[in-house]
């Protein structure tokens, strides 16, 4: 990576750090939808053997 000259406003971005950035994004927006997500397990379709009668 260059360093940066005193007479440019370009900054050279290291792709390793970017990638690493948008990588920590997508898992914090994951982690905020899993949190706040309705879990509504009790009547969620799954069947349970004991809660059948026949």
């Amino acid at each position: 990576m260059e360093p940066i000259s005193s007479g440019s406003n370009t900054a050279v971005r290291d792709i390793r750090f970017e990638l690493l950035r948008i990588i920590a994004m997508f898992l914090i927006v994951g982690c905020h939808f899993v949190a706040h997500i309705d879990w509504n397990l009790e009547n969620s379709g799954v069947s349970n053997s004991r809660s059948h009668t026949r």
